[in-house]
């Protein structure tokens, strides 16, 4: 296991990095400003409450601010969740995120992991909802799918929510990668109906900024959103973060630019990977879930190209890398890279 997770720059030396799937455009001026700008509120205590933000969010979800909760990252507000709920037995399908399977260790919680296949192209279906039984206090599952990239019908979503209802446990759908997404099966408008359900989401992927750490929980439930946020520390969200994350939210064609330069770029990364050995499943977001029999990882890391290892998702193992979908120059270095490799 070279990483528990991608992006990893400091320890390797990097030249491309292919490990994260985040927004592959510029990030906007507009943006950028207002972290520079924030530079001037650094010697102030951020608002602990996050008034201007969750306001923003509120006005771009439809969503009363009181049902939501901002973080560092997606990843605090996951580990929110699993203490504030202090789920006995979860769900989970793998292939899926490591950060899932992190999360529910730190609460001791009795996992069960539902394994899809790669014939299914590792897409969750009956036997993943049929495991959903009394007792399960929590069902965790990504929309798209990480590292699979396949997209769930947002029906197939709510009947999870459904029978989760019934079993007398929670939702949690991370959307994190459905702004990048070919269409949108997003279930933001569905949490009044769904007192159960959390969305998990975040600025990381859709707008490229992994390093301000910033994502953001929605829920039909305020009470259940109070509770929650007992689990965060004071102060979690930078003066940098906050100020971002309302300048992102003036952008919302940002991501949507993204979509249209990622539908052209799968087209060529997948017609190139064709011509060697590589199976590449089909991926409905900004990444593609490959698997091949070198050991392709270390060989691009003596290029200085970073992709992401899977040997340490449940339900995988080695020879399963993912990679995202850059910008063409980038894409057209990987690709050429990719073809050294088999060539030595």
């Amino acid at each position: 296991m070279n990483s528990i997770h991608g992006g990893d720059i400091y320890r390797n030396k990097i030249k491309y990095d292919f490990s994260v799937s985040i927004n592959p455009l510029k990030i906007p001026k507009e943006i950028t400003d207002a972290l520079r700008e924030s530079v001037n509120l650094a010697g102030c205590y951020p608002d602990y409450q996050q008034a201007g933000l969750r306001e923003a969010l509120s006005r771009a979800h439809n969503i009363p601010a009181e049902n939501i909760l901002t973080g560092n990252g997606a990843s605090e507000l996951l580990m929110a969740v699993v203490h504030g709920l202090a789920p006995k037995r979860a769900v989970i399908p793998v292939p899926s995120f490591f950060g899932y399977r992190h999360a529910l260790d730190a609460v001791r919680c009795d996992v069960t992991y539902v394994h899809t296949y790669e014939d299914d192209l590792f897409i969750p279906g009956h036997d993943f909802s049929d495991k959903i039984i009394n007792g399960t206090d929590l069902c965790i599952i990504a929309n798209p799918g990480n590292p699979s990239g396949r997209l769930l019908d947002k029906k197939y979503i709510l009947s999870l929510a459904d029978k989760c209802r019934e079993a007398g446990g929670y939702l949690l759908v991370d959307e994190c990668f459905m702004e990048l997404s070919d269409r949108d099966e997003s279930v933001v408008g569905a949490p009044y109906k769904y007192d159960n359900l959390f969305i998990l989401k975040a600025f990381t992927k859709s707008y490229g900024l992994p390093g301000v750490r910033l994502g953001y929980l929605l829920t039909g439930n305020g009470a259940l959103a109070d509770r929650i946020g007992r689990h965060l520390p004071e102060w979690n969200v930078s003066v940098f973060g906050e100020r971002a994350g309302i300048e992102c939210l003036k952008h919302p064609e940002f991501p949507k630019e993204a979509v249209r330069v990622i539908t052209i770029e799968k087209k060529y990364i997948k017609q190139e990977l064709a011509k060697y050995d590589i199976k590449v499943f089909d991926s409905d977001c900004n990444f593609f879930l490959i698997n091949t029999e070198i050991p392709l990882y270390d060989m691009l890391l003596e290029k200085g190209i970073l992709i992401r290892d899977c040997s340490n998702f449940e339900g995988l193992g080695r020879g399963f890398y993912r990679i995202a979908v850059r910008c063409h120059d980038e894409n057209e270095v990987l690709i050429k890279a990719i073809g050294e490799c088999f060539e030595k």
